[in-house]
């Protein structure tokens, strides 16, 4: 048997282990899970959902970028990634498994859901299913072979992070990006098609006469949106400063 073959065992096991205990942590804690995708800004609009929430609530975010597979069950887990070390990965099983049946609740849990070839999201949204789903922007990237081969592609792979929410659902989009515009229009369809009810959000920088974005500093940022559904659904104000 090759070391080859013998990793991707170990891998296999590894994520059918940390599957487990993530779903038994979710049914036992039950947060509502907002995830974030686009092809950049995954982790400051991570940290500012995080800093608006978390004035309010009790809120578990991911630590730095763990938006892959096996990232985004640690980051359910709140553990680090083990990289290449045997020993770093025995501790992590372990704390994961008392993080799993012992951890306090959280009323949200604000992950990343990241992509660098088509079918990640969708393999990601199975893992873990958000109940709001924010999209940054689409742009071309993960150009390389055996990636994404334009941006259409790019597109229709974040847009699955919309089609993955529940009946009752939130996506909040950048309504400046002439991509998730579209979801606008195709919305009826992923409504039809999965006979959910998701409302959503569109913000528009340009458009301040809807919505003011503007942040003063790095310690006193202002962010307000003028938004019933959105604001009844997650912070109960018609407005949020920080």
């Amino acid at each position: 048997v090759s070391q080859y073959t013998v990793s991707m065992m170990l891998k296999k096991g590894l994520v059918s282990y940390l599957q487990l205990l993530v779903r038994l942590k979710l049914r036992r804690t039950r947060p509502k899970i907002i995830g974030i995708t686009g092809s950049f800004g995954k982790t400051s609009t991570k940290e500012a959902v995080y800093m608006v929430l978390s004035q309010k609530y009790r809120v578990c975010k991911s630590s730095k970028s763990l938006n892959t597979d096996i990232g985004l069950l640690l980051a359910v887990l709140e553990q680090p990634s083990g990289f290449s070390s045997p020993l770093a990965w025995m501790k992590i099983c372990v704390c994961a498994f008392l993080n799993a049946f012992c951890s306090r609740k959280y009323d949200y849990l604000v992950l990343e859901y990241g992509a660098d070839k088509p079918g990640d999201i969708a393999h990601l949204v199975k893992i873990v299913r958000p109940d709001i789903g924010i999209i940054t922007h689409i742009a071309q990237v993960h150009q390389a072979e055996g990636q994404f081969k334009n941006i259409e592609q790019v597109f229709e792979e974040k847009k699955k992070l919309v089609d993955a929410l529940p009946k009752g659902g939130l996506a909040i989009l950048n309504g400046d990006d002439k991509f998730l515009k579209k979801i606008e229009g195709l919305k009826g369809e992923i409504q039809k098609g999965k006979g959910v009810d998701i409302g959503t959000v569109f913000i528009k920088c340009a458009q301040k006469e809807a919505e003011e974005i503007a942040f003063r500093s790095q310690r006193n940022a202002f962010f307000e949106v003028e938004h019933t559904d959105f604001t009844k659904k997650i912070l109960d104000n018609s407005k949020v400063k920080y």
